[in-house]
């Protein structure tokens, strides 16, 4: 590792550090670095308040229409190819101190070892190989499986009970 990558790591932890010690006790740093409002909530309250308004919550202001949220509550909250299942959201921002850096939910599962797992929306026809973004084109996958999928085009064929599933990469 070069000289100037080991300057910007430390940098960048020390930055971290900082920031951790500079949150309200409310708050904390998630693992994948966005900023957290320490309460887990609940699948159904946020399921339930998705539309076309704002949420008011310990003061900040969180913007309850999105894709991902409307992927949730149509294609669900598991993984569509390992099957984790999501438990609860967390409510989160990046740490930037940008003014657009809005207040959003994020919905974790648990691994084997209990350790959270980020749930993400996924283009099964990627936008870069022409799919498009409506709900019909979307799937709810955990970020190791996302991360595998890359922008490959999978069809699943589902079989019967008590058959696994067969799934073909294209």
């Amino acid at each position: 590792m070069s000289r100037k990558k080991r300057r910007r790591g430390k940098k960048l932890g020390k930055m971290l550090e900082r920031l951790r010690r500079s949150l309200p006790k409310r708050h904390s740093l998630s693992p994948l670095g966005y900023i957290r409002l320490n309460i887990k909530y609940p699948i159904h309250f946020v399921l339930a308040n998705i539309g076309h308004h704002r949420l008011v919550l310990f003061g900040h202001k969180v913007k309850m229409w999105s894709k991902r949220y409307e992927n949730f509550a149509k294609n669900g909250i598991a993984c569509a190819h390992c099957g984790i299942r999501g438990r609860y959201f967390c409510l989160e921002r990046h740490c930037s101190n940008d003014e657009r850096n809005a207040w959003h939910f994020n919905l974790y599962a648990l691994d084997k070892d209990g350790k959270e797992v980020l749930m993400t929306k996924d283009h099964i026809i990627p936008k870069s190989k022409g799919g498009g973004n409506s709900i019909e084109n979307l799937q709810t996958l955990c970020t190791i499986c996302n991360e595998k999928k890359g922008n490959k085009i999978e069809s699943v064929v589902l079989k019967r009970k008590g058959q696994e599933d067969e799934r073909k990469k294209i």
